[in-house]
């Protein structure tokens, strides 16, 4: 299952799909362009905003064939300020955040 909350504020859970997938890197970068695609079909199918991939320990985020067309670096730092201003409050999560003191590094000989 997957949560998530709309702009309203309103959680909802939806039942989400694990599609695991294993191949050569030969294969992987001969591919890639389909894979992407397919993954564009599935936000428009079943109407997501978008579909997370992930490659080597990397996530993707694949957004639908009409949005990412109209994807621009300010559309894509206004989804993830509205997703951090809906999810937590910036103040509190900044006071939570613990300095480390750094160690010197021991000195050579």
């Amino acid at each position: 299952m997957g949560y998530y909350k709309t702009d309203e504020g309103e959680l909802v859970k939806e039942k989400t799909h694990k599609i695991y997938s294993f191949t050569t890197l030969a294969t992987l970068k001969a591919q890639t362009n389909d894979v992407m695609e397919f993954a564009r079909q599935m936000c428009d199918d079943w109407s997501q905003e978008c579909i997370a991939i992930v490659i080597d320990g990397t996530m993707h985020f694949v957004y639908s064939a009409d949005e990412s067309e109209t994807l621009t670096d300010e559309k894509l730092l206004k989804m993830f300020f509205s997703r951090v201003k809906r999810c937590a409050n910036i103040d509190t999560v900044a006071a939570r955040v613990k300095r480390v003191p750094r160690t010197p590094s021991p000195k050579k000989k």
